[in-house]
């Protein structure tokens, strides 16, 4: 009888949605599964409880892929401001790290487990399970998919979180079988070292795009639809893309963003929201939709005229690569996006998406206004770009490489 080899997932992230990590993680569960992998993915982050992923024994299933949080579920997300319930929830998150050590360990025990991906870098939370990778022989892999610097914790080398998410990207030199990269950079940093390597970008599922329900639009004087999902996190470059809709209003393009992902009324989100309500010319450009139902996501995207991607150059970014790309390309509409590092490496400029520097507003300014001034070529940018997408991007393209990877067969890597 073929053995199925089974491989656990491990990190602090949302599954099966919620988050770019989410539909990374989810995308690369299922193309395993479809490689005759058994997948169980483990996380400690909070999520939702979703009663349709229920099965009589009270495990949770999601398209044929186990996954459990070792955190409490939620109905709701928290809205929780008190410091008693900051202090309360950081000891639920350490007591939710504590027992994901254990559950490693007794799926050890019953021979359930053949490989650990570990998501992520902490130091603190990932120690304990390679040391029992080690311990107990199992095959250790990491996807790593950001790198950064000190200014993105709050109180930069003074913040214990820095050093602990330092000391996690060291943990593949304790032994391990490879690390899967997001990126060029990140692939080089652990090549030099002799620890094998494989780039996987961001992925999607572009079946899916089959499935989407086009409406139909127009470039008109009255609107001209630009849509950025995410909250408007530090490393985004959202300051930016706001000068970048005011330069282009003012060059009489009626501009109008929309922003996905956030309502702006908490988090990093807040402080754009008040900026452009204070905005003489903001407050009328921008809306601020919030979250939408996973099944509408997709035909939430194809309402835009464009779709921007804003990230200025910085460490981070030069370590990353934009998790929204993909998805963004599979939907047709034209994208906007920065050159950020090993975006060039998929796409060319003007052809497969609109690519500009990084550095300024203007440049963003001058990409929306090109979009806007030429329909006819920015619908040439969004087929081509589909079409690229497709083939660059979707998960089926790396599943039989990334295989053999896992497997520690000789493998090559395009």
């Amino acid at each position: 009888m073929l053995h199925m080899q089974k491989v656990v997932i491990i990190g602090w992230f949302k599954f099966p949605f919620g988050s770019a990590a989410a539909s990374r993680l989810r995308t690369l569960s299922q193309g395993l599964l479809e490689s005759s992998f058994k997948v169980h993915v483990i996380t400690t982050a909070r999520i939702p409880l979703r009663h349709e992923d229920l099965t009589n024994t009270g495990e949770l299933f999601w398209q044929g892929i186990q996954y459990e949080s070792q955190n409490q579920h939620y109905d709701y997300p928290d809205t929780k401001k008190s410091l008693f319930q900051l202090v309360r929830k950081y000891l639920r998150d350490l007591r939710a790290i504590f027992n994901s050590w254990i559950r490693v360990y007794n799926l050890i025990r019953h021979g359930k487990i053949d490989s650990i991906l570990i998501y992520g870098r902490s130091a603190i939370s990932y120690f304990p399970v390679v040391i029992l990778a080690r311990i107990y022989g199992v095959s250790l892999f990491y996807d790593m998919v950001e790198w950064f610097p000190p200014t993105t914790f709050q109180g930069g080398l003074i913040n214990p979180l820095f050093y602990d998410d330092l000391l996690g990207r060291y943990l593949p030199f304790l032994g391990c079988q490879g690390v899967i990269a997001i990126s060029t950079y990140i692939s080089e940093k652990y090549t030099h070292a002799h620890i094998p390597c494989f780039i996987l970008p961001s992925i999607f599922d572009y079946s899916l795009s089959l499935n989407i329900k086009f409406p139909e639009i127009e470039i008109t004087d009255k609107h001209f639809v630009v849509l950025y999902a995410g909250t408007c996190k530090v490393g985004d470059g959202f300051e930016r893309l706001l000068d970048a809709v005011k330069i282009a209003f003012s060059q009489g393009c009626p501009i109008r963003l929309d922003v996905l992902g956030t309502d702006g009324l908490s988090g990093h989100a807040a402080k754009q929201r008040q900026i452009c309500e204070q905005d003489e010319i903001l407050v009328s450009c921008v809306r601020f939709l919030g979250r939408v139902p996973d099944e509408e996501y997709l035909s939430t995207l194809v309402s835009a005229h464009c779709l921007v991607l804003p990230r200025p150059e910085s460490q981070i970014v030069k370590a990353a690569f934009p998790t929204r790309l993909p998805e963004f390309l599979a939907t047709g509409r034209p994208v906007l996006t920065t050159n950020v590092p090993d975006v060039p490496r998929y796409l060319d400029a003007g052809i497969h998406a609109e690519i500009v520097a990084g550095d300024t507003s203007n440049a963003l300014a001058s990409g929306l206004l090109r979009l806007w001034q030429d329909p006819e070529r920015a619908l040439r940018i969004g087929l081509a770009g589909q079409n690229r997408g497709c083939q660059v991007f979707d998960y089926r393209h790396y599943m039989t490489k990334l295989s053999e990877f896992i497997l520690n067969k000789k493998f090559t890597q395009e």
